[in-house]
């Protein structure tokens, strides 16, 4: 079989909520990259939010939905949200009390509102905001640590009401986007993104480095940020888990997280 490039979201689409990859899902990883297939990592992560696969090598990663991107050890990609937008942003998070984070390539900030809101938070369906919260256990400062100028790929907020999100919408240029993962528990989770740092162009950066064709890619993913890649990739699977929107963009949809549908859809296209 031709080399395949596989792309692989982290959260929900190979880490349950419990935070612990699965035997079947490792032995698939480590089973495709033995059979010569090319396996990337391509989440809304930053990088330093990647240690839960020390023990698992990759050809690289897309980081921060596209903003840093690493092949073979080296850093092929990285941009920001620009500084008149994030400035923008912050000033009215802090003048409405808002929850948000700013997740650098090396430590992510948070507000102290929504430190406080992790501490009460429950696990949900939206795997984001499970992330956010096993997230500020490991690489957090308050956000009064935070220097103006240090690089922001991705801002996180959540807000209650909706109003909120097309206010800030009107905050930001045209160089930036945002993506709305629902609303649970009573909060909207919403990110800021460089427009040029989406997952989509992550892989095709990827692609063009190692010198194949959108043809010969497949990715997995099951959130709203996943959108983009679903619809780059040739061949695009949606977890059982995955919400409706992105079911309905993919070529096909597997098993849940919790039954390994990384590792059966792989057997089922024979890359194991």
């Amino acid at each position: 079989m031709k080399s395949k490039a596989i792309f692989l979201d982290i959260d929900g689409t190979i880490l349950p909520s419990n935070q612990i990859l699965s035997p079947k899902v490792k032995y698939a990883i480590e089973q495709a990259r033995t059979n010569g297939h090319y396996v990337f990592l391509c989440t809304g992560r930053n990088y330093c939010n990647i240690s839960s696969f020390s023990n698992v090598e990759f050809e690289g990663m897309v980081c921060s939905n596209g903003a840093y991107i690493i092949i073979n050890n080296q850093v092929i990609y990285d941009i920001s949200i620009p500084e008149d937008d994030l400035e923008n942003c912050l000033k009215f998070l802090d003048e409405n009390d808002i929850e948000y984070n700013l997740e650098t390539n090396f430590v992510s900030f948070y507000s102290q509102s929504m430190i406080d809101f992790f501490e009460q938070y429950s696990k949900s369906d939206v795997s984001e905001l499970n992330r956010l919260k096993e997230e500020t256990v490991n690489h957090i400062q308050h956000i009064q640590n935070y220097q103006q100028q240090v690089p922001v790929p991705t801002l996180f907020f959540l807000c209650q009401d909706e109003k909120y999100i097309q206010q800030i919408k009107q905050k930001i240029s045209k160089h930036c986007y945002m993506i709305n993962h629902g609303f649970n528990q009573g909060y909207y989770t919403v990110e800021i993104n460089n427009v040029d740092a989406t997952k989509g162009k992550g892989i095709k950066r990827v692609i063009e480095q190692l010198n194949m064709s959108i043809e010969d890619t497949i990715c997995f993913g099951d959130g709203m940020n996943d959108y983009d890649m679903m619809k780059t990739c040739h061949r695009s699977v949606a977890m059982g888990n995955a919400c409706e929107e992105i079911k309905q963009y993919a070529s096909a949809v597997c098993e849940s997280v919790d039954d390994d549908g990384v590792y059966y859809e792989l057997k089922r296209l024979e890359i194991i």
